[in-house]
């Protein structure tokens, strides 16, 4: 294997014949964790950058998991335990993110897997129209932004959304932001990444540059203070970093580093 090919191993063992595991212990999935829309939709990502029959396989299993788990109202229910869904879970970050992970496989190469794609993007939108969360409009934005081209009938619609869910997390910004906290809140959690770039994303998209300094400061800030050592050094969730207090450093998270 060469240093440019990506290591499927353990991508492959978390999967069964119902979509990816939610948790594993080491190398071992924990099959007790059930499966959750969001690690699908991050799963559905992946596998649409792998290749050959692989590629097929893995995208019809992770969007079927998806479509499968779509409400009547177009959100997702984000926990299926024991082959049961149920709602413990549900959040608009979930609902974001899997939104946006549609957004992107509706323009992909596959019939199947883009037709159902669409199908949940145009059943969502309603719900994603709502959205308060800043990291679930964050999703939002670039699922919307990824749209665009592929939902022609819809462009009004989707760019009268995105306009709007962007203009909430800039003023959100603008709103708590300070001489030395340039972010979204008032404390650093989880996925911090995913804002900045929904900033950058809508900037290309409509060339908003109050959008683009956003991302600019939101960006520097997160990496000014996640690489004082050198390397990544994410915030741990045990508490996460409030502002004005020190920065956790135990029970990191892998989706922070993809975000």
């Amino acid at each position: 294997m060469s240093g440019q090919e990506i290591d499927y191993r353990h991508f492959r063992t978390l999967t069964d014949k119902t979509g990816i595991i939610q948790f594993a212990i080491k190398n071992r999935p924990d099959i007790n964790s059930g499966h959750t829309a969001d690690d699908n939709a991050r799963a559905l990502l992946v596998a649409l950058n792998m290749r050959g029959e692989e590629r097929l396989y893995y995208t019809r299993l992770f969007t079927n998991f998806l479509w499968s788990a779509q409400w009547l109202d177009g959100s997702w229910c984000n926990l299926k335990l024991h082959q049961r869904f149920v709602p413990t879970l549900d959040s608009e970050d979930s609902l974001g993110r899997t939104f946006m992970a549609c957004g992107i496989g509706a323009g992909c190469d596959i019939d199947e897997v883009a037709g159902r794609c669409r199908e949940m993007y145009v059943k969502a939108l309603p719900m994603v129209s709502q959205l308060q969360a800043p990291r679930s409009q964050a999703y939002a934005i670039i699922g919307l932004v990824r749209g665009f081209d592929t939902f022609v009938t819809y462009q009004d619609l989707l760019a009268d959304v995105v306009n709007r869910l962007a203009a909430a997390l800039m003023e959100r910004y603008l709103r708590q932001r300070g001489p030395e906290w340039r972010w979204f809140e008032d404390r650093l959690t989880y996925c911090n990444g995913i804002m900045p770039q929904a900033m950058f994303t809508y900037y290309g998209w409509n060339g908003d540059k109050r959008a683009r300094q956003i991302g600019e400061e939101t960006l520097g800030f997160l990496s000014d203070n996640l690489f004082t050592r050198g390397y990544l050094n994410i915030v741990g969730n045990e508490g996460w970093w409030e502002q004005g207090k020190e920065i956790p450093l135990f029970d990191q998270q892998p989706v922070d580093a993809c975000s």
